[in-house]
């Protein structure tokens, strides 16, 4: 944003940072982890969650520098993203459903943090973010795909041998092995781009090579398995071929193969499309592709270490997928419509109302699940408490964040001054503070004169702290 003055004819431009003030965005932090905290008080499912809402942003902002770090970020960034699916199908299929969606209300959270904590995030790093969530929803499909495949063949153990002793033990595999390791090979060969293994100087004697290994490998191939036909007509060929197509050591040799070539053939042809998509330079594809699908794998080996169903580990890469495309999506999409200094801001004004909103669900989901409870106990005050917790400081975000977000785009985060700031953060506490103190007592008169909180005494709660917000701001404003 921009600001025009102008004296004696001199055009003078003052250039004003958008973005939320820091003493403001502090406030709206500390509230963050102060309401983590109370949703801890609920469902510890709270705090992992925060954490990972963290985790996403700190690894989209990690996406810079080398093609190593970019890598390694991806594939920690889909991992976490997976984790978080993860975490709220735990929640949800759990004992209470509720904890699903306060582990949501957990990840929002975090997430609204990191994006203050880490003031921001440019447009080609939220646009960068969303290419590394599209590849990691790509990863989690062949991951799926995959895991789906070993399912449905009765494991691993069984997937590994069916691959290894395709087509039998006699001559028959043997041969289809071969023909198969060289179509996967040749399949490999064309489908990598040249430019993820040649300069464009010797391009022309690359694929010079490329053709002549190609067919080489052809006749090779073809000659061993005709060999391996007609040797029922020769006893001493058959023997050898029958002692090849029994050795553990060659078909497993022949399965690697295979299993090797098609990867890498599926893997070129996805970097090849990509690649060609590319309008500028740097192309992050290969170091983005690879560590999704590592990251992705190194999920789901943790996941089958810890014991988790295969069924439970295929629905969460099915959720990664879907959250990863989606999000990536619109991600990308933000990222290349967003080109000025004004995204930054965008992005803070966005964070602090997105943890005003999940403040306020989790003290919604908190405070009914509350009421469902019978009996009033130590626990019941103290989780009642929690929700009303949860919604002082969802009033206190939300007022906060619309002065910050103000004085960001009227004054700027440079030219507006702390004391003021401390000031109206230490004005809106105080209100806030007095109106959970009131709400807290006014939730323990009504339990002691019921023995079983009820949904009009919650009500009644919520009310009279909306009421003493209202009222104070309007007496005191």
């Amino acid at each position: 944003m921009t600001a025009r003055h102008d004296r004696d004819g001199d055009h003078t431009t003052v250039t004003l940072d958008p973005r939320i003030p820091e003493p403001i965005t502090a406030a709206v932090v500390i509230a963050g982890i102060a309401g983590v905290l109370s949703l801890a008080v609920h469902d510890a499912l709270a705090i992992p969650g925060a954490v990972l809402g963290i985790g996403l942003v700190v690894g989209v902002a990690g996406l810079t520098g080398s093609y190593w770090r970019i890598g390694l970020t991806t594939g920690l960034f889909v991992a976490i993203a997976g984790s978080s699916v993860g975490l709220v199908g735990v929640g949800v299929t759990g004992a209470d459903p509720m904890a699903g969606v306060l582990a949501l209300v957990a990840i929002v959270i975090g997430a609204g943090v990191g994006l203050l904590t880490v003031d921001g995030l440019t447009p080609q790093s939220v646009g960068r973010g969303g290419v590394a969530a599209m590849y990691g929803a790509v990863a989690a499909t062949v991951w799926a795909t995959v895991g789906f495949a070993v399912e449905t063949v009765g494991g691993i153990g069984a997937a590994v041998s069916e691959l290894v002793w395709l087509g039998g033990t006699g001559s028959l595999g043997l041969r289809v092995s071969i023909v198969l390791a060289a179509l996967a090979v040749a399949a490999s060969a064309f489908a990598i781009p040249p430019a993820a293994l040649t300069r464009p100087e010797t391009l022309g004697r690359y694929r010079t090579v490329r053709r002549q290994a190609t067919v080489a490998l052809t006749l090779v191939a073809v000659v061993l398995a005709g060999g391996a036909s007609v040797s029922r007509y020769v006893p001493v060929m058959a023997d050898v071929v029958g002692a090849l197509a029994g050795s553990a050591v060659v078909r497993v040799a022949l399965a690697v193969t295979i299993a090797t070539g098609t990867a890498l053939a599926a893997v070129g042809a996805v970097l090849r499309q990509m690649w060609s998509r590319a309008s500028t330079p740097p192309n992050f594809a290969v170091p983005m592709l690879a560590g999704a699908l590592l990251g992705v794998g190194g999920f789901v080996a943790l996941a089958v270490w810890f014991g988790v169903a295969t069924g439970d580990v295929l629905s969460v890469l099915v959720g990664t997928a879907l959250v990863l495309s989606v999000g990536g999506s619109f991600a990308w999409a933000h990222g290349v419509e967003r080109t000025d200094d004004r995204a930054g801001a965008a992005l803070s004004a966005a964070a602090t109302i997105a943890v005003a909103i999940a403040l306020g669900i989790g003290g919604l989901v908190t405070g009914a699940d509350v009421e469902l409870e019978r009996g009033f106990s130590v626990a019941t005050a103290l989780e009642a408490t929690a929700a009303l917790a949860l919604f002082a400081t969802a009033a206190f975000v939300t007022d906060v964040g619309k002065y910050g977000r103000t004085l960001g785009w009227d004054v700027g985060r440079d030219g507006a001054r702390p004391l003021p700031q401390f000031v109206r953060v230490g004005w809106s506490g105080a209100i806030v503070v007095v109106g959970f103190v009131v709400a807290t007592i006014g939730f323990v008169a009504a339990a002691l004169f019921a023995p079983v909180l009820s949904a009009p005494a919650m009500l009644a709660v919520v009310l009279a702290l909306g009421a003493i917000l209202l009222g104070s701001w309007l007496l005191f404003a």
